[in-house]
């Protein structure tokens, strides 16, 4: 929720003091051992931001999707899932095998090593979204969907990785996600 500041001097001080306080840069990495707080974090972020459906629904690319954001098959169709209702285990269950699998995919990144913890988080939550982006070509070509972005990661440049999502479709299209994952891609 926004706050409401009546003097403007004092709304600028504050957001300056808080700036400043974030703009720290965090050079730890994530501990991903499975119920460390950092897992059960990236778990809680990714659910925040995909939503628990537990029928068939069709997300912003029109893609059949259920659950925490799985895509069904090719996503053209509900296919199983067809006029189908998760139990919460179920949705449970799904979402715990798909986090394992992004998570290890995120860890292939270019530079995940080099990544700070809120890189590492921003690299988990793009994949998450996107599966493997930064190897992912455009349909028409072998040509990478995002090749600046990619030139970035592979230099470690991850302040020039955050220009690039900025400067994406992506960026309009996912709403605040977008907002707190480039925030995190700058490391802080």
């Amino acid at each position: 929720m926004p706050f409401n500041f009546i003097n403007e001097d004092v709304k600028g001080s504050v957001v300056n003091t808080i700036d400043a306080l974030i703009g720290e840069s965090d050079t730890r990495q994530l501990d991903l051992s499975t119920g460390s707080n950092d897992y059960l974090e990236l778990q809680g972020m990714i659910i925040e931001d995909e939503g628990v459906e537990k029928s068939p629904y069709q997300d912003s690319l029109n893609r059949w999707t259920i659950g925490v954001g799985h895509l069904i098959g090719d996503g053209s169709s509900p296919g199983e899932y067809k006029d189908k209702v998760l139990t919460d285990e179920e949705v449970s269950e799904l979402f715990d095998k798909d986090f394992r699998k992004h998570l290890g995919w995120a860890q292939e990144t270019p530079n995940w090593e080099k990544a700070n913890r809120n890189q590492q988080r921003a690299m988990v939550n793009l994949t998450f979204n996107m599966g493997k982006w930064w190897k992912k070509t455009k349909k028409d070509s072998n040509k990478l969907e995002w090749p600046l972005a990619v030139a970035a990661l592979k230099e470690g440049e991850f302040d020039e990785v955050a220009d690039q999502l900025v400067d994406s479709k992506w960026y309009t299209q996912v709403g605040d996600r977008s907002r707190r994952v480039v925030q995190d891609m700058r490391g802080y």
